[in-house]
């Protein structure tokens, strides 16, 4: 309260003012009609402590964090199911930076990290376009960035005439997310809260679907979102496998009249499209 008062210790509030400024007849002690004036400043000190409330609102970090959630609404950026409310204002701040790199992996990874802060994981975006180039691009928990622009390590289902296709590899720790085992196995059960594979729950499943949606280029397509469970799959300088080696377009294959996984076990899938 008293945003206006102009500093600690300053009685420059209207309800104090105005026991100064009348006359030394009304100002005695207990007087009927200066009791009648600091009612009238409190009115008026209220309705100005309105205004300015009202006005540091829309200032991320400087009003009420109430108004955090409409401000982000506005300028699309989605806030975090941890975050705090320092961490968010300052997103907010940097909003028009943010959406000028809007299409790149820099921009995905940034908003991801805020919508999964504080927990900051590893992620990896691979893109391949319609010959055999893949690039992968990775951020560490550190929020260093790296790109390797060239390799020959992904090749999801062979269908080279499908251009700009990427994948997003997130490693959560287990803070985050864990594996939440197989369907069956007498830990899982239908109609719990969460979702198959993983301990993330529809909503945040959801939410980091909307994001890369939102967020990466107009021209690219997301295939999958995937949840490594081990910080060894998925590098830019494995061969396939465990990378993806042509099979991958579902999650099961043939072999010899078997049925056998045709994708790694040790990840969960969300299809984005």
């Amino acid at each position: 309260m008293d945003h206006y008062a102009g500093g600690a210790g300053l009685n420059l509030q209207f309800r104090h003012k105005l026991r100064e400024w009348c006359p030394p007849w009304l100002a005695k002690p207990f007087g009927v009609a200066e009791k009648l004036f600091w009612v009238l400043g409190a009115c008026v000190d209220g309705t100005i402590e309105w205004f300015v409330q009202g006005a540091q609102a829309r200032m991320p970090g400087q009003g009420t964090p109430t108004a955090l959630g409409y401000i982000g609404r506005d300028r699309r950026i989605r806030r975090g199911f941890d975050e705090s409310d320092a961490s968010y204002a300052a997103r907010l701040l940097t909003w028009r930076a943010d959406h000028r790199l809007e299409g790149t992996p820099a921009s995905l990874f940034s908003q991801l990290r805020g919508f999964l802060s504080p927990h900051n994981p590893v992620m990896r975006y691979v893109n391949r376009t319609g010959t055999s180039t893949v690039g992968w691009a990775t951020i560490d928990s550190a929020g260093v960035f790296s790109y390797v622009p060239v390799a020959l390590n992904w090749d999801w289902d062979t269908q080279l005439s499908l251009a700009s296709r990427f994948w997003l590899v997130i490693y959560p720790p287990s803070q985050l997310w864990t594996d939440d085992g197989l369907w069956g196995d007498g830990d899982s059960y239908w109609g719990d809260e969460g979702t198959w594979g993983s301990t993330a729950t529809t909503a945040q499943v959801e939410t980091v679907r909307g994001i890369v949606k939102e967020w990466a280029s107009a021209a690219s397509i997301c295939q999958e979102v995937i949840i490594a469970w081990s910080s060894g799959d998925f590098e830019p300088i494995d061969s396939s496998p465990p990378n993806p080696d042509g099979f991958w377009a579902n999650y099961g294959k043939n072999v010899a009249g078997t049925e056998v996984p045709a994708r790694i076990t040790n990840a969960a899938y969300w299809p984005v499209g």
